[in-house]
């Protein structure tokens, strides 16, 4: 039978589609697990999103509801405000946010705007996969290639596990930096002037688009500069090269002049862009004299370095000084924290979090799975090849490759540009090896496939089971938080005025500015030098006498500090003390009173605590709260001397253990109710009861127990145990609601619902429950006082 399609373009075609299924899949997998994570409820994006990624959520959601964003955003860093457009690249959130209003005036988005925004990152970020086609295209020039770096980088971990749950401007900008990596080899192997016109202004776009959406894209850009030496070096057509980097050029420049943020961070000045310019001068010069490719590159090379050294001596490159001396000390230090913080600066400190921590060995095995037999071969054939042929596309990939390699061996939050590298070099390198090898082949085929299915299983995988198995975890010295954000912010909407100025934890405080719509003092946004500033502050007023702590407050206007467990028993590296350059917790410091010796504060007052949060008011103590706090053996089981220097780190791991006892007994205990097995559920429950009396997690779940086995009364007598330490603790609220549902009391269910709502608005059972017994009262239905 004919087809429509001549024959020479049916590989074409078939590449197409091949390209196009994979991306449907990647997007639709992305898609499920994020609204598997629990976290995710279609009903509702409440504490759907945490630190960055709720304060990118925050933008998106003003421009998807129409209302501008705030030039100087005052809630978000009181009491200056932050420079929104200034000092922050927004671009994700106002496209996003268009597309919603677009896609809902249209009537094809008839969701809630968190539903669209989980579909919108899933779909965006899965164009990476056709960038990745593009680019092993060019570079092997073979549409099979690019089908099978394409497969490789679709089902690899790598390539999705820092998006799920996360809404960060990485997804969004790692697609454009993918497509100029496509684009700008496609035109230095364009033969037509045409062609490579087109191809080069498209790479010019994707380069200036990534630089206008995210910061670390300036970076990336200085990483891939060594491709045009290697070009200069290895290609005889300079001339391409020469239009690409013009054009490339020409785009970031226009970026870096119109861009709000761009203009504000000088880039302009940045070392990458000196260097782009500087080869913009010496191609050109290059092809007029007839120099060689040598000595042109040689000549590239030594402007590079003189533009580089001009270009990182700018003094308004400060806003992100913290990064260089992070990577020369992770350098110095193999990748390894110093056992002293006092070893390396504040400035490095602060950023060596757990996302720029190295990779760990159990971490690798998980995520590189039955790829990575094919990822170290790939990096050996791209090594071989490159030293062999010395293709100039080739020879590149590998060095990005081998470059980024070192650069996740640092920065683990850099697989995500490892991996698409990787992606594009194994099937170009291994091509001669694998061409006319049908046994070689299908095993490359069998990989993806197992690994499709290791990515199915999870937890389960067995790529994780042989990590957790062989390799020994280090211990954990994490303080486990469960349920305590919502209890939080439920508290805050409840008991707090709208006005009143929170300090937090820079993570908690997009959450607070979110989900309980407070103003904060800090944020999560540390491209800002004067909020890293403002941190080291934070923490020294925080582990110095109390009365500079309350300094600190007063001079930002704070009316409320969030105290958190984390900040006395975390002993690890990744802890505030280490940060700040503590060996250990000082006994003299606020931060010990606000644990252990609340009572003995003079200008703080503990108005709330769960199992993780504190929560104290700024000034004298006054009166005591409204109600009795809830007991909480994390605070008050343990009170270690003042006369010791420091607190016994024995004594923080003793307390984080009991913490985990319970946090395991509660896990249980909702696994069992989950399971349908009620007298496992109420027996774990009564057990943790029996050692945390007023633990809401313990209280909820006995009562559901009781409800559900119709002894209401009981229930109810639970639940209004809980409302004694917790009267703002909508989920006890809702349940007592539902139970008074079930003894034909709507005037008082509906008056327990409608209080539920008052500490969560958006609470979406509460709000149907509520909205059907109006419902029926208003159309005669049976109650016990027909005016509700």
């Amino acid at each position: 039978m004919k087809t429509g399609f001549p024959r020479r373009f049916r590989p074409a075609w078939a590449a197409l589609a091949a390209v196009l299924l994979l991306t449907t899949a990647s997007a639709l997998w992305k898609t499920h697990l994020f609204e598997a994570s629990p976290r995710y409820d279609a009903r509702t994006d409440r504490l759907l999103f945490w630190t960055e990624s709720a304060f990118h959520y925050r933008y998106a959601k003003t421009a998807a509801e129409g209302r501008p964003i705030p030039a100087i955003d005052r809630a978000a860093q009181m009491p200056e405000g932050l420079r929104a457009f200034s000092h922050l690249t927004i671009g994700m959130e106002l496209v996003s946010g268009a597309l919603f209003r677009a896609m809902r005036a249209a009537g094809l988005a008839d969701i809630p705007f968190h539903v669209f925004l989980v579909r919108f990152v899933s779909w965006f970020s899965s164009l990476s996969v056709i960038a990745v086609f593009l680019a092993a295209r060019a570079a092997g020039r073979s549409s099979r290639i690019g089908v099978a770096a394409a497969a490789l980088y679709a089902v690899s971990p790598l390539s999705f596990h820092r998006l799920i749950g996360n809404y960060g401007r990485e997804d969004f900008t790692l697609p454009l930096l993918f497509f100029f990596v496509a684009f700008f080899f496609r035109a230095l192997g364009a033969e037509s002037g045409r062609r490579r016109f087109v191809e080069a202004n498209l790479a010019g776009f994707f380069a200036a688009a990534a630089l206008s959406t995210w910061h670390l894209s300036r970076f990336f850009f200085l990483t891939f500069f060594p491709v045009v030496l290697i070009h200069a070096l290895l290609s005889n057509e300079r001339k391409r090269l020469r239009d690409t980097v013009w054009i490339v050029t020409g785009w970031q420049l226009l970026a870096s002049f119109t861009i709000p943020v761009l203009i504000e961070k000088e880039s302009a000045l940045s070392a990458g862009m000196f260097l782009f310019l500087g080869a913009s001068l010496v191609l050109p010069l290059s092809i007029r004299r007839g120099w060689s490719p040598a000595r042109t590159s040689a000549v590239l090379a030594a402007a590079s370095l003189l533009l580089f050294a001009g270009a990182s001596a700018q003094p308004k490159q400060a806003e992100y000084s913290h990064v260089a001396p992070l990577v020369a000390h992770k350098i110095r230090h193999l990748g390894v924290k110093p056992e002293s913080p006092q070893e390396i600066p504040f400035e490095a400190r602060v950023l060596w979090s757990p996302p720029f921590n190295s990779p760990s060995p159990a971490f690798l095995a998980a995520q590189l799975g039955f790829l990575a037999p094919w990822f170290l071969a790939g990096l050996a054939g791209g090594l071989v090849r490159s030293v062999r042929r010395r293709e100039p596309a080739l020879v590149s990939l590998a060095y990005l490759a081998f470059a980024f390699l070192l650069l996740f061996l640092l920065v683990e939050r850099l697989s995500v540009f490892l991996v698409f590298f990787l992606a594009v070099l194994v099937p170009a390198a291994l091509a001669g090896v694998l061409r006319g090898r049908k046994a070689w082949a299908a095993l490359f085929v069998a990989a993806l496939v197992a690994q499709g299915a290791e990515n199915v299983r999870g937890p389960s995988a067995w790529s994780a089971r042989i990590a957790r198995a062989l390799i020994p975890s280090a211990e954990d010295l994490s303080v486990p938080n469960y349920g305590n954000n919502r209890r939080l912010v439920e508290w805050i909407r409840a008991a707090t005025d709208p006005e009143d100025v929170f300090l937090t934890w820079y993570p908690t405080g997009p959450m607070v500015l979110v989900d309980a719509e407070r103003p904060i003092v800090l944020h999560s946004k540390f491209e800002s030098e004067k909020l890293r500033d403002r941190y080291r502050s934070f923490l020294s007023a925080l582990y110095g006498p109390e009365q500079e702590m309350a300094g600190f407050c007063d001079s930002l206007g704070v009316d409320y500090f969030v105290f958190q467990a984390s900040f006395t028993l975390d002993t690890s590296d990744d802890s505030e003390v280490y940060r700040i350059g503590l060996d250990a917790l000082p006994s003299r410091s606020a931060a010990f009173l606000f644990h252990f010796y609340p009572e003995d504060l003079r200008h703080f007052a503990l108005v709330y605590q769960d199992s993780y949060y504190r929560v104290f008011r700024r000034g004298p103590t006054g009166d005591p709260p409204s109600h009795r706090l809830p007991r909480e053996e994390v605070w008050e089981a343990h009170r270690p001397p003042r006369e010791d220097a420091t607190l016994d780190p024995d004594l923080a791991r003793r307390i984080l253990q009991e913490m985990r006892l319970r946090f395991a007994l509660y896990e249980n205990a909702r696994a069992a109710f989950a399971a349908g097995d009620r007298a496992e559920a109420r027996a774990r429950a009564e057990k943790l009861l029996d050692l945390s009396p007023d633990a809401e997690e313990a209280i909820l779940l006995a009562a559901q127990v009781e409800h559900l086995e119709g002894r209401n009364e009981e229930a109810l007598r639970l639940v209004d145990r809980g409302l004694e330490t917790r009267p703002e603790s909508a989920e006890l609220w809702l349940l007592k609601g539902r139970i008074l549902l079930d003894q034909r009391k709507p005037v008082r269910a509906g008056k327990a619902l409608a209080t539920a709502l008052r500490s969560n608005p958006d609470h979406p059972e509460a709000r149907e429950i509520l909205r059907i017994l109006e419902s029926s009262v208003r159309f005669g239905g049976n109650g016990d006082d027909q005016k509700w």
